[in-house]
């Protein structure tokens, strides 16, 4: 965490994104850490470095995240892969977090988002699929029913 500090208050400061990238990249706790590689993650991404930033998302992910950093990485990796093309490495980012986490609470957000990627990717399968469990999750489906 004081590492992860570090980088934040430098980058506050006005400290360039690639000095702290460098310094992460230096760092022996970066390649052990979820939250220090998630870090150098997005500043991957907010400097463009798009397959970097995915890759090294996927890197944290394997760095015994808890479940709650398991959870924003999976969402991050899943929305940031569908900006960059509608593909199936989104949707099953989408997937994997619906499996790992039954109990999300915007399950219905989730398909939705999986729904335009179904739509962008034309899988008629995909399509149903989400549009069936958006009928079924959403609120005023169930309130329409009583």
């Amino acid at each position: 965490w004081s590492h992860l500090r570090i980088v934040d208050l430098n980058l506050s400061i006005g400290t360039g994104a690639g000095e702290a990238i460098a310094y992460l990249e230096g760092l022996p706790d970066t390649r052990q850490s979820a939250i220090l590689t998630e870090k150098l993650a997005d500043l991957y991404w907010e400097n463009r470095r798009l397959t970097d930033a995915l890759d090294t998302y996927e890197l944290a992910l394997k760095r015994n995240p808890t479940p709650n950093e398991k959870l924003r990485l999976l969402l991050t990796l899943a929305r940031r892969q569908a900006s960059l093309a509608p593909d199936k490495a989104a949707y099953r980012w989408f997937e994997q977090v619906l499996k790992d986490y039954p109990d999300y609470p915007d399950r219905v957000g989730l398909f939705r988002e999986m729904l335009a990627i179904a739509q962008r990717m034309e899988d008629p399968e995909k399509i149903v699929r989400c549009q069936e469990q958006i009928t079924k999750l959403s609120p005023t489906a169930s309130s329409a029913g009583k």
